[in-house]
């Protein structure tokens, strides 16, 4: 499903189904392979950072029995990514509402997923900001931190539309040190506002928009 190379420098990705492996070699032992290859690998299960494996030695432990279709990405409906879908290609929907080194996060109807936009992957993503509505395709890995989904090329992140109150949010979170305090207070209560109508729960932007909130009030009030 992934070549080796495009995820990381020793890994490949086979799906059977809806989940599928990650195919390991320390030594890039791997034939040559084209998407698609129906093949048969012999290795050592195992795990690393909480992501099932397979171990090869040498490429003759891939061995590519037949030419077959790319496997599609199937549309994740669920209520929570998880083993049933690790290593397999998904496809989901959601609004972006942060961005960071790693890739981005997707707020979805059941909750946050972390994008990780791998180098080796050659995805530009400088133009992916917060506020974007998106349909992501890509493996879904798991780490110490929990799964994640990795686009593989360029076209596995498409553009819908975009979310202003999402853009607001973000807006508000990174408002420059120098702004006054009760700008910086207007604009943490917007991004509060937007944070209810996003249904997104987010423990530091909320208290920033309590407290902002109380800010305002107390300028208005005349004896706060």
């Amino acid at each position: 499903m992934v070549l080796p190379g495009v995820l990381g420098a020793q890994i490949f990705y086979i799906v059977d189904g809806l989940s599928g492996l990650q195919v390991y070699s320390n030594k890039k032992a791997f034939p040559k392979l084209e998407l698609g290859d129906v093949v048969q690998v012999t290795g050592a299960l195992s795990q690393a950072q909480g992501e099932t494996r397979i171990k090869t030695k040498t490429a003759e432990d891939i061995l590519v029995i037949s030419k077959g279709n790319i496997p599609t990405a199937r549309e994740f409906t669920g209520e929570e990514i998880g083993e049933d879908q690790e290593g397999g290609l998904i496809k989901i929907q959601g609004t972006i509402i942060d961005k960071n080194s790693a890739g981005f996060v997707l707020a979805t109807s059941f909750g946050e997923v972390p994008i990780v936009i791998k180098k080796t992957a050659g995805i530009n993503a400088r133009e992916i900001i917060p506020g974007l509505q998106v349909v992501i395709t890509g493996m879904v890995g798991n780490s110490t931190a929990g799964y994640r989904i990795m686009p593989r090329v360029q076209e596995d992140i498409e553009v819908i539309g975009m979310d202003e109150l999402a853009m607001g949010l973000s807006n508000a979170e990174n408002a420059p040190k120098e702004s006054t305090p009760y700008a910086k207070a207007t604009a943490y209560a917007g991004g509060g506002a937007a944070l209810a109508a996003l249904g997104i729960r987010r423990r530091k932007l909320i208290v920033n928009g309590l407290r902002a909130v109380l800010f305002v009030l107390g300028k208005g009030g005349g004896n706060g």
